[in-house]
This record gives C-alpha cells, structure tokens and sequence, in this order.
C-alpha cells in the first residue's frame, strides 16, 4: 500500500498492481460507450498485496448490460484459450438489494478457479440526467457521482473501492485512480473493517455474516459497535433467501480457523438465525454424568476440536499424532454446494451432531438420558438440510455422521470382546467415510474433555478397526458371486431371494469371514432357502 497517494476521495496506484491477463478480453467485449469499474474484495487483496489464491473472485460494475457482456467475454474465452466457462444468471429477489440482476461466469484454467459477478451500474438515483440527456451525454463527472453513489450503497468501506478496467490491462496501464468515496484505504491501512452505514447491513442482512468473515479473513478488527448490531438484529438475516444464507455461512465454515467467527456467531446468538433449529441446545444445561459442559458449550468445543484437527498438520491435543495423520490422509474428497469440500461439511456436522438431544432429553432412575438422539438427530437435518437448498449429497453425508457419530464410541465401550460382525457391520454402513466419521469423534471426545485412560482405549479402537479393515475389506467392495451365478448354482428363479443371499454374502465379506470367490461358493452351497 505504499505507491498509493490520497487525493481527496481519490487515490492513485499502478494499474499494474490490479491486473489480470483476462481483463483483456473483457474490455473487448466491452462497448466503446460504456464503462466498467473493478470493485469489491478483489481491488481490496490488491491494495491490500494478498497474493493470488487459487480461487478468483473479481466483482464488476458495468454500464452495459451484464448478461450480455458475460456472454461476450464467454465466447471470446473459447476462442481464445479453449476455456469453457460455465455462465449463471442471478435475479436477487430481496427487494432493498440495488443490482438485483447479476451475471456469473465460472471457469478453470490450470490449477486456477476464477469466478466474474458481472453487475448493472444502476443509475436509478440520477433519472433526471438521464432523461434530459440520454445516455450518451452523460459527462465524466456525472458517471463519477453516480458511480459514488453505488460505491456508498455497498456493505463496508473496504469493498467500496473502484477502479476502471480500462487502467488496468496489459496495454496502457498506468497510474490509475482509484475512487473511494467512504474512507476504505485508510480502513485498511489501519486493519479496520468498518460498514459503511448500519442502515446498509440492515437493508440486505447476509452483509453481517459477511462482516464476520471478512475480518477473520483479513486479520481486521470489527468496529466497535459492530457485534452489538449484530446481536440486536441477527433475526434480519432469517430474511434472506436461504441459498444465500447457506453459501456465507459455509465460506465462514471454510476459514483455516473458522472456531473464532463461529464462536462469534454463537455469543451474539446468530447462529440460531443461520439454523434456528440449533437454538434448542441453549435448554440442555445439564448433559448428565459423561459431561462437564452444557449442550451449547459442548458443541463449540468439539467444534472448536474439529477446527483444529482439519486446518492443522499438527494440532495440540491429546491424540496420538501419526494415527490422526493417517486417517486425515484417507479422508474422501467430495464437493458439495458447488465450490465447498469434505472439510467444510465435516465441521458443520461438528455443529448438528448432537442436534437431537433436546427432543430425547429425559429425566429417569440413570439420571438424565437422550436415547436414540442420533436416529432423531438424523431425522431433523433432513429438515435443515431441505430449508437451506444443501442438495442431496451434503444432506446424506450429515445424516450419516449424525446417525453413526456414537457408533465407534459403542465398540470403545466393548473393546476387548469385539466380534468381526462388530467391526463388518460399522464399516459396510460407513464405507469410505469410516475416516470423517473416526475425526467426528475424536473431536466429540476431545469436546467432552474425555480423560487420558479413556482417549487412549479411543486411539486403540480405532486402529483396531483401520487394521480389521486393511486386512479383509478392500476399497468399492461388491459381492464376490453375481445374481446369474447364484441362480444357477441353487437353481432358482429370479426374484427377492437372490437379493437377500448377496446382501448376506456382502455382509460376511465385510466381517472377513468371506475372503475369496471360492469362500463364497462354499458358504452358498451350504445355505438353506
């Protein structure tokens, strides 16, 4: 941030110091009468020196129309370079967001994700000119205050900083000025994230979730006044639209040390407006014998665990550290909600692992109980999972951790006369994601600040079950005897049967009771319709 000189509202840099090879298209899909301006988080990590990460985000303000503009620069993408970009439109329907109409383009190049938010530069506050004088006419000085006029319209004052495309390409590239009518580089020289007014976060809420994560990001602090905003109004952000909602709440979930916003989000009582139904853990304030904590406090800490144990080569804690890295290496990488991973899911499931104890809580002669908390648990991110647009593939995978997250907790409790159907009948229903489910509940032990003897027999359950498995379950296991195969053989016809036998055959492979195909022909030849 040193080459940058104040003037005013106005700052100059190189126009080097923003580009992106890309930007060259982009101005030739742009008409010679109109403007575009860089805005947003992208002109903020370059003031700011960020290097480039491997995911791009660029947001754009354009006089031209955006859907037509992506199209333009999608097509010359392909020609240019090969790339296929993938291209979005967006009608944001809250009715106080300005440019409702946003165009998204999506493409890989290399090792590199890059994503262009391509929006109107609205001139709706200056009607009055343009009907006086038509579009054309519009002088310099009349865009500029109309483009102040959107800068000011914007969440904080670090993301309200332009600059024009047209200073930043490969050719003529200059010093450049950049416009920031609100004060965001001295924000940022001074490592503050400050709204540009409340008013604007009340007007499109997903802006304080937003703010969290952007000072986390930064390193930034919140200015004074902000988290009591947010506890004061939270509850706005129910208003969003929930695909919305979901996609800040996860790219807080995806922070390498996302424990400190999340712990946030719960002291302000936020959390409970991301996902309401997690705001009955508040009731359980006593857990019963196995726990120190109340229910709420619990689950950051195991949060808080999961945190550590996934964003670290090396956490602190009390678990054996070659077995940790092991099973962290064979955790399966999915991706779900189109830009998010295993890491984020798996510490979402942190926060619903427990989610089923408030409806099962009972009080009896053993004190206090929450039986069958997983299986209701289960039932209640079904509901979750649909209310924020999840899609199948992340509901499944939370639905299974919360269903089995007690399971390896049950084979601790009777390690010394565990059967091979104990360890088969947990690693057919797990398969591959044996391994999340195995850091799950390291972290829920850790959460429940589970003593040294205890951590220990944990560490030797679960090597016991990585070894059951490398020695008799190989990775996609199928039935060693076909549907044809066993019909001839017992010479019957098709029907549920032949459906029964291969499940029971799957069922003894995965105890290891069933090595080969001759095992299997034996065992059927014994069986009995």
């Amino acid at each position: 941030m040193n080459d940058i000189q104040i003037i005013g509202k106005k700052h100059t840099a190189h126009g080097l110091n923003f580009y992106l090879t890309h930007f060259d298209l982009l101005a030739k899909c742009l008409d010679r009468e109109h403007y575009a301006f860089l805005v947003g988080g992208y002109v903020r990590d370059r003031i700011l020196g960020k290097p480039m990460e491997k995911s791009v985000d660029v947001d754009l303000i354009t006089t031209q129309d955006p859907v037509e503009l992506a199209r333009r620069f999608k097509d010359i993408l392909f020609k240019t370079y090969n790339i296929q970009a993938d291209l979005f439109e967006f009608e944001k329907k809250e009715p106080w967001i300005k440019r409702n109409k946003i165009a998204t383009l999506m493409f890989k190049e290399g090792t590199f994700g890059y994503r262009f938010d391509i929006a109107i530069l609205e001139p709706s506050s200056f009607k009055h000119i343009f009907a006086k004088k038509g579009f054309l006419t519009i002088s310099a000085e009349e865009w500029e205050s109309i483009l102040e006029k959107d800068l000011k319209d914007r969440d904080f004052t670090c993301n309200a900083i332009a600059v024009s495309l047209d200073d930043v390409l490969s050719v003529g590239a200059r010093q450049t000025i950049l416009f920031d009518p609100t004060g965001g580089i001295k924000d940022l020289q001074e490592g503050i994230l400050r709204p540009i007014s409340y008013e604007n976060l009340k007007k499109d809420p997903i802006r304080l979730l937003r703010g969290v994560r952007i000072a986390f990001e930064l390193d930034f602090d919140l200015e004074e006044g902000f988290l009591s905003f947010l506890k004061e109004n939270h509850n706005l952000i129910k208003n969003s639209a929930k695909e919305r909602i979901t996609q800040e709440f996860f790219k807080i979930l995806r922070l390498k040390n996302s424990y400190k916003p999340m712990e946030i989000l719960f002291e302000t009582d936020a959390i409970y407006s991301v996902i309401p139904y997690l705001e009955d853990i508040k009731k359980v304030k006593d857990q019963g014998k196995h726990h120190i904590y109340p229910l709420d406090k619990h689950t950051m800490k195991v949060y808080e665990y999961i945190d550590k144990i996934l964003e670290h080569e090396n956490p602190n804690i009390s678990f054996d550290k070659e077995l940790l890295s092991t099973i962290k290496s064979q955790i399966p990488e999915y991706q779900f909600l189109g830009e998010f991973g295993t890491k984020e899911a798996l510490k979402l499931s942190a926060l619903l692992h427990d989610i089923g104890k408030p409806k099962t809580m009972k009080i009896d002669q053993k004190g206090i109980t929450f039986y069958e908390h997983d299986k209701v648990g289960e039932d209640l991110i079904k509901e979750i999972a649909k209310e924020l647009s999840f899609g199948e593939g992340l509901s499944r995978f939370l639905q299974k951790m919360v269903r089995m997250h007690l399971r390896i907790f049950y084979l601790r409790e009777s390690f010394e006369n565990l059967s091979p159907r104990a360890y088969g009948k947990i690693l057919r229903e797990a398969q591959e994601d044996i391994y999340p489910l195995m850091i799950l509940t390291i972290a829920d032990a850790l959460g429940s600040n589970d003593d040294e003897a205890t951590m220990v027999l944990l560490e030797k359950t679960i090597r016991s079950i990585l070894d059951f498995k490398t020695k008799n379950i190989s990775k996609d296991l199928k039935p060693l005897l076909n549907g044809e195969e066993i019909k001839s053989m017992l010479n019957i016809k098709e029907g549920k049967e032949i459906g029964i036998i291969k499940n029971k055959l799957l069922e003894l492979q995965y105890e290891g009771l069933i090595k080969t195909k001759e095992d299997a022909i034996n065992w059927l030849k014994s069986y009995s319709i």
